[in-house]
């Protein structure tokens, strides 16, 4: 795990070491093991290491080629090493002191732009090209790694954290009004931009991207497009092999560690089997952490306890309903540390379930994030299936359904109706979308998320890769957990996130992944033998209202709420300001999440000291 960053000047000016000194101390949760800066003229680069491979413990960056032509600093590990030492024809024998920033420099020298074709696991680089006078960056397939950067015409700056960005003095901190308004929309699909951050002027460099500038003209364009890929025709059996083969694939790359490893545990499907097959594969033990809720609805020690037995991993836990989230465990420290966005969900306990991993000297810490959206499908197949002519396998299929002629009328009626009658349909059958909250009546939301894409060949591949790549998994990559658990000497990997498991994912047939009888169907077929039984029977899923109200319970504060914040700023509107001061004192916590949500932007909005009226 490193921090990145970098300045390039188009004004001929100097860098100055500085400035590239100022933005590494602001990015301590990137590493505190090795630090490097190289310097030439108008371009200055900088790098901080937490050492977590063991060749990383090799590394030295920035790193020059052996020409001095090139320059690269990376936060990257790579999971094809072997691969790539075929493609480039290395054939020393000690494999273990050629690093991935050594491979990643080699695969530009061979591949040129192409080079992140041919790079799998995550990685984010940037490399100074002297010859061509070019800046070249590059992020992974599915954006794990974080990549963010400003421009102007004298400079253009990049890192991996925002908070680096800001340390330079020409560089004004403004909250994109425009980001906030889009995040607070109340639906499914949050409508973030991939590409714009919530401060003006900073971007993120979005998933499967390369970015090229030189002459100060930049170009921005993607390497790889998961629209093209289409459904293979394996049976169940075969394409749960082949799934299967790469998950342990995927997990056994997320393994290499020169120090202990951990697995973040929930109980549920996903995570379970991350720790069961981890287990195996693994010689050393696995420690595993895990969050307890006490007498709460949510908790899931009793499936816990059956994968810990099985395995046998050393067990640490955190009572999340015991935290004290009013001082030690609040938003206003968690902001103090990890200010770049405002997070969501119930994400506070995860600073002390970190705090344990690091305690125990686990610097891998493996998740099962991803499950839900890799292997779970959706049933837009059968939007698909209409529109070809398969009525009657849909309707069998829909007889399954706990309420069928809802699925019908969704799924059936609703391709044979204009955009007028597909309106009406919904206002008659289904329960009306919630408004916005927001006081102005107009949203503009002018950028192109993969929702918006006419390029996937059929509704349920859209919506898969809606899951996988689009705002709302960006912004769960880039707020929160990546990087607070790097302030905690902790890196996370998701192994059901790897580009080769998810690539063939979206080549399995829907319907063999969902069916309205069981969670997960895929899933359960590959994990027989390979989960303990009641854990991979299990039908359901978990929900985390209480924690929520546990965690919007001691911040909230009436004259708080009720004082130049995002209210008196007029961004909610007046009656969803009343409903939230009645949240207060109801037994029944409606709107809870949204309540959270409010009060994690409105914390997140002072913390940032941003005036009290709109400009």
């Amino acid at each position: 795990m490193s921090g990145i960053c970098g300045i390039v000047r188009f004004d001929g000016k100097p860098v100055k070491s500085e400035e590239i000194r100022k933005m590494l101390a602001a990015m301590p949760n990137r590493g505190h093991d090795a630090e490097g800066i190289w310097m030439d003229g108008s371009v200055g680069f900088g790098h901080r290491m937490l050492w977590t491979t063991p060749e990383s413990l090799h590394e030295n960056q920035p790193l020059v080629s052996e020409d001095g032509n090139l320059i690269v600093t990376a936060d990257a590990r790579l999971d094809n090493r072997d691969e790539l030492f075929e493609k480039l024809g290395i054939k020393e024998k000690d494999f273990a002191v050629i690093t991935d920033i050594d491979l990643i420099l080699w695969s530009y020298q061979k591949w040129g732009e192409d080079c992140p074709k041919h790079l799998i696991g995550d990685i984010a680089f940037a490399i100074w090209d002297r010859l061509r006078k070019q800046l070249y960056a590059a992020r992974d397939k599915i954006g794990v790694k974080q990549f963010v950067y400003t421009k102007n015409e004298n400079r253009i700056i990049f890192a991996s954290d925002i908070s680096a960005l800001f340390v330079l003095k020409d560089l004004k901190k403004q909250i994109n009004v425009n980001s906030i308004e889009n995040s607070l929309i109340f639906d499914n699909l949050k409508l973030v931009d991939l590409q714009n951050t919530f401060f003006n002027e900073i971007f993120r460099l979005p998933s499967a991207s390369l970015l090229k500038i030189k002459n100060k003209k930049i170009l921005i364009k993607k390497y790889w497009d998961p629209s093209h890929i289409q459904t293979n025709n394996n049976s169940v059996e075969e394409n749960g092999e082949i799934f299967l083969a790469l998950l342990n694939q995927s997990i056994k790359s997320r393994l290499r560690s020169a120090f202990p490893v951990g697995v973040e545990l929930s109980g549920g499907m996903d995570s379970s089997t991350v720790l069961s097959m981890a287990t195996r594969l693994h010689c050393n033990p696995i420690k595993s952490f895990a969050l307890q809720f006490g007498d709460m609805w949510c908790d899931e020690s009793e499936y816990i306890n059956e994968v810990i037995k099985q395995t046998q991993s050393p067990l640490f836990v955190v009572r999340a309903d015991k935290l004290d989230y009013r001082e030690k465990y609040s938003l206003a420290n968690y902001y103090k540390s990890m200010p770049d966005y405002p997070s969501e969900g119930f994400f506070l306990s995860m600073v002390a379930t970190l705090e344990k991993a690091e305690e125990e000297n686990v610097r891998v810490l493996l998740t099962g994030q991803g499950g839900d959206h890799v292997a779970q499908g959706n049933p837009l197949f059968l939007y698909d299936w209409v529109k070809s002519g398969k009525i009657f396998q849909v309707l069998r299929m829909v007889m399954h359904s706990k309420n069928s002629w809802m699925t019908i009328k969704h799924l059936i009626l609703k391709p044979f109706f204009s955009k007028d009658g597909l309106n009406f349909i919904r206002k008659i059958t289904f329960k009306p979308v919630p408004t916005p909250i927001l006081a102005s009546n107009r949203i503009e939301v002018n950028f192109k998320d993969i929702i918006d894409s006419k390029e996937y060949f059929s509704e349920s591949n859209k919506l898969e890769a809606q899951s996988i790549f689009g705002s709302t998994q960006a912004l769960a990559f880039d707020m929160w957990h990546y990087n607070l658990a790097g302030k905690m000497n902790v890196e996370v990997r998701h192994p059901f996130y790897d580009s080769r498991l998810v690539e063939f994912a979206l080549q399995v047939p829907k319907e063999q992944k969902y069916d309205f009888k069981t969670l997960k169907p895929f899933l359960k077929r590959m994990t027989k033998g390979v989960l303990p039984e009641k854990v991979r029977i299990r039908n359901d899923k978990k929900t985390f209202e209480e924690p929520v109200i546990m965690q919007a319970r001691a911040h909230i504060n009436l004259p708080y709420l009720e004082n130049k914040g995002l209210f008196c700023d007029r961004f909610i509107k007046k009656n969803m300001v009343k409903e939230i001061k009645e949240w207060h004192g109801q037994r029944e916590k409606k709107y809870s999440r949204l309540v959270w949500q409010i009060i994690v932007m409105e914390a997140w909005f002072k913390h940032h000291n941003h005036h009290n009226k709109r400009k």
